[in-house]
């Protein structure tokens, strides 16, 4: 039982840290119209400086991080369930669909970006994937990861031959429907997240998602499989596992910066953020052997068990921050100005939660997510 709570509290740190990286990142896309323009030109001065920062420890390195503890509490409630004798696939079926409702109506009425209809979409091949051995998971999740580096490898070559900077002029009417967010009216920044998602993510969703997300999802079916937070070997090496997977990853997530924001650098840049993220997950394990490290991360746990609500809410007071239904900061606000904002969400956050755990045990979307599901 010790062991067990153990490993509970280990993921819902890392799920509480993840959200922090997550809202420094969508914070920032949702703030101007990055995702089409070269976001390596777009600032300057300090600003540069600290997108550059973040490009490297931020940026790519926490989305991996959360797929992977979502296969590992995908594989987790699937045991649950088949130990009380309840058929563990029909179960996370029904949770992956609600999952996949709660994604959809987050896209189309808060933010384009979202990441649960992707997980969905993998939780969906995951539960053709749970029952395999462990041996063919593990093929499967490299294979996957193998396909993933063999064709970015080959798009940056090809990019790299191409005048890159017209691929983001070719863009600039989308761009320009960006103003919605600024100046629309709410059916209006429907409209945009609509035709972004219809544009952008359903293909990503199917292909760097299916290559990318879903083997990381199956490395977490592993990791609790095997109960490898709890290994000895594991983490006694983790002590030259950490600098190598950080030092390397590191090192390719600067390519960008070096490059000033070429697109062959930013597509080879995503596999630094792999090896950053589990670089993060070593080094948290190994901090978390030390108790005053364990009662600092408390904070971090408790909103890590609401990490539903939390991910909704972050979206709903950046849409209010930014969008014309709300302050309209839209494309306004400097890095300096968005991050001391972006803390100040997450620390409002981490207080509610620390009041609200004293009196329900699931979040609002957690306990609507629990009853759909049975």
């Amino acid at each position: 039982m010790e062991n067990k709570r153990e490993r509970i509290h280990l993921l819902d740190i890392l799920r509480g840290i993840s959200l922090f990286g997550i809202l420094l990142m969508n914070g920032v896309a949702m703030s101007a119209p990055l995702h089409f323009t070269n976001p390596f030109q777009f600032y300057s001065g300090l600003d540069d400086i600290l997108y550059d920062v973040s490009a490297i420890i931020i940026n790519g390195s926490f989305y991996p991080i959360f797929a992977f503890l979502f296969g590992c509490t995908f594989y987790i409630i699937y045991k649950n369930a088949v130990n009380k004798g309840q058929n563990g696939q029909l179960k996370l079926l029904k949770r992956v669909v609600i999952l996949l409702l709660f994604g959809i109506i987050h896209s189309v009425f808060l933010f384009y970006g979202d990441i649960l209809v992707d997980y969905a979409i993998c939780g969906l091949l995951l539960l053709l994937i749970i029952r395999l051995r462990a041996k063919i998971q593990l093929i499967i999740s490299i294979a996957l990861l193998s396909i993933n580096l063999m064709c970015t490898l080959l798009f940056s070559w090809l990019l790299s031959l191409t005048v890159e900077n017209d691929i983001y002029t070719s863009m600039e009417d989308i761009e320009s429907s960006t103003r919605s967010y600024d100046q629309g009216q709410f059916i209006d920044i429907i409209q945009e997240n609509i035709n972004f998602f219809l544009t952008f993510r359903l293909l990503n969703i199917f292909t760097a998602d299916l290559f990318g997300i879903l083997p990381i999802m199956i490395l977490g079916i592993l990791f609790i499989r095997h109960q490898l937070y709890k290994s000895q070997w594991l983490d006694k090496h983790l002590l030259w596992i950490i600098p190598i997977l950080l030092g390397v990853g590191l090192a390719i997530k600067a390519l960008p910066v070096i490059t000033n924001g070429s697109l062959s650098s930013q597509l080879i840049a995503s596999f630094g953020g792999y090896l950053v993220a589990f670089g993060y997950i070593g080094l948290i394990m190994k901090l978390m052997k030390q108790r005053f490290i364990q009662l600092f991360m408390k904070p971090f746990q408790y909103i890590g068990r609401f990490s539903l609500t939390t991910y909704i809410t972050q979206s709903i007071a950046l849409v209010i921050m930014y969008y014309s239904i709300g302050f309209g900061l839209y494309g306004d606000l400097g890095l300096t100005e968005i991050y001391p904002l972006l803390i100040t969400i997450f620390v409002v956050q981490l207080i509610i939660v620390m009041v609200y755990r004293k009196f329900f045990k699931y979040g609002p979307l957690e306990w609507i997510w629990r009853k759909a599901t049975g």
